[in-house]
């Protein structure tokens, strides 16, 4: 059972990487996450396939660099 977003957030908010299943959350969700992480948190987005492109773009503009996708 994957993390609630709260609680991911709690933990990028607090400095730490992560490692997720893009596929287990919205993209709002994943909007939200990378937008009040840390500055120099690496989130890893696995299962980014199923998300279109224009999702992923959208995702990484807001990023700042701070997401890898893995496909």
């Amino acid at each position: 059972m994957p993390k609630k977003i709260s609680e991911l957030l709690s933990i990028v908010k607090a400095g730490g990487g992560i490692s997720i299943d893009a596929e287990s959350y919205r993209q709002s969700e994943l909007i939200n996450l990378v937008q009040n992480s840390y500055e120099k948190t690496t989130i890893i987005m696995r299962n980014s396939s199923p998300k279109r492109t224009s999702e992923l773009e959208e995702i990484a503009r807001k990023s700042f660099g701070k997401v890898i996708f893995e496909f």
